[in-house]
């Protein structure tokens, strides 16, 4: 079997205790062929790109003495982190941007239209908080020196707002729910944006 990692042959090694592709990718880290302060990024199996995000890797069977050729590019986390916080950076700007507008269009709405127009940016609001929770979750464990306190200042933060918004959604306060969206949700969300623009500072 041929491997090659970032365009570099591989010596030959035993590889049949790797009985599936996550099996074999944690033998490429345990054996220093990827390094410590990278990720597999590609993975190519005799010419079938493997999906590392939508695969099950636990159960994508990997036979040694079958493949032929094994080729894997790999991606340095500093790098990935670096892209990830500015990413979040803009998209929590952006958002601030997006709640300010949305309370000014909630405050003109019939309460059936406010109602439907919540849902659409509440759903918005919780798949960025998602993000931005997992992305916390990986600085902590891969960036050292890493202060998640100000993330979970803000993110408490959020958690009453979010408990506020639910309050007045339930009793149909939809001019409170405005000033929730922006005053308390957009301010969050431009306080995530500072915290991610310092951390991309301690990157650079």
């Amino acid at each position: 079997m041929k491997i090659v990692v970032d365009d570099q042959a591989v010596e030959t090694q035993d590889w049949s205790e790797a009985k599936t592709v996550a099996d074999f990718i944690d033998a490429l880290m345990e054996r220093d062929i990827v390094a410590e302060d990278a990720i597999v990024g590609t993975l190519e199996i005799d010419g079938r790109k493997i999906d590392l995000v939508e695969d099950d890797l636990e159960n994508v069977p990997f036979d040694a003495s079958s493949v032929k050729n094994v080729v894997v590019t790999t991606d340095a986390v500093a790098d990935l982190l670096s892209s990830a916080v500015a990413d979040s950076r803009e998209t929590c700007g952006k958002l601030a941007g997006e709640l300010r507008e949305a309370a000014a269009k909630f405050r003109g709405s019939k309460l059936a239209d406010a109602a439907d127009f919540y849902s659409g940016v509440a759903g918005r609001i919780m798949e960025v908080i998602g993000y931005l929770a997992e992305l916390d979750g990986h600085l902590r464990s891969g960036l050292e020196g890493y202060d998640g306190g100000r993330f979970k200042k803000v993110r408490d933060r959020f958690q009453k707002a979010l408990g506020e918004a639910l309050k007045s959604q339930e009793e149909g306060d939809w001019v409170l729910l405005a000033d929730l969206l922006e005053y308390e949700f957009a301010e969050v969300f431009d306080d995530f944006a500072d915290h991610f623009a310092a951390v991309s500072e301690n990157l650079n």
